[in-house]
């Protein structure tokens, strides 16, 4: 029977994501229950009116198509998270982070905002319309969106960029690349914000709740190799130094070592 088959299929691992709408003229709640208990994704009672039938089977390969979609987004994810954390160069890291976005979400452009040490928020890279202008700009904590979305280590959708209040117009966005709707994520390392990763004008369409869910996975992983990659820097730094410092007290012992020769030579002469 139906049910059984039903069984068989969820058993399958080759078919066990497959769509299935039970046909069946037992209409009872009990029948209805077992089905979808069993694995059913819609329940028909018949007779079944055929444009009925088509709706829900128009829905349920929706569903799937948007299923797969989403999943191939998460793995092409998962393997820009293993590109960025064996980056170590943070202007790669960024320009990678900036790419990934902005191909993952079809969108126009996108730009990170790291933290400084006076707490502002300054634009470290953009890519896209105005990227070079937009660069550099800063920002204090709960300016606009990017400060807002960095003092509240919260996530958002603007569908509405222009009409929304904590929108406030740079005067390096010029007006023949309005920015029509943006998503932005908190980059959080051990709960902490070091920054904000902001992606703009999704192409054709509006940016909708699952961009901004793929963005809020994309931004630790981001996150993680920014700080990894600002670590580095700072280890090559300090190395630099060390090194310089090393070779400043070999000058140095060779100077009094210099020194020392003559007297030492005249003492023993004598």
């Amino acid at each position: 029977d139906g049910l059984t088959l039903l069984r068989r299929i969820r058993a399958d691992e080759r078919l066990a994501l497959l769509p299935v709408v039970i046909l069946t003229a037992q209409a009872d709640p009990d029948t209805r229950l077992t089905a979808l208990e069993a694995g059913a994704n819609d329940y028909l009672p018949k007779p079944v009116q055929t444009i009925e039938l088509l709706a829900r089977v128009k829905t349920l390969l929706g569903w799937k198509l948007a299923e797969r979609l989403q999943q191939h987004r998460m793995e092409r994810l998962v393997e820009a998270g293993r590109l960025l954390l064996h980056t170590v160069d943070l202007d790669s890291v960024l320009a990678h982070v900036m790419q990934i976005a902005m191909n993952g979400m079809d969108a126009e452009g996108a730009s990170v905002w790291l933290q400084g040490p006076d707490g502002d928020l300054r634009c470290r890279a953009a890519s896209g319309p105005a990227a070079g202008q937009l660069k550099g700009t800063q920002v204090a904590p709960g300016e606009g969106i990017v400060g807002w979305v960095l003092q509240q280590q919260q996530a958002i959708l603007v569908p509405d960029a222009q009409a929304t209040p904590q929108f406030i117009r740079r005067a390096t966005e010029p007006a023949s690349h309005p920015i029509r709707d943006r998503v932005a994520a908190p980059l959080l390392v051990r709960g902490s914000s070091i920054g904000v990763l902001e992606v703009i004008n999704k192409k054709g369409e509006p940016f909708s709740p699952m961009d901004l869910a793929w963005l809020e996975v994309l931004a630790p992983l981001a996150a993680a190799a920014i700080a990894n990659a600002q670590l580095f820097h700072a280890l090559q730094q300090r190395t630099i130094q060390l090194q310089a410092r090393n070779e400043e007290l070999d000058a140095f012992a060779h100077t009094v070592a210099h020194d020392l020769k003559n007297p030492l030579t005249n003492i023993i002469g004598f």
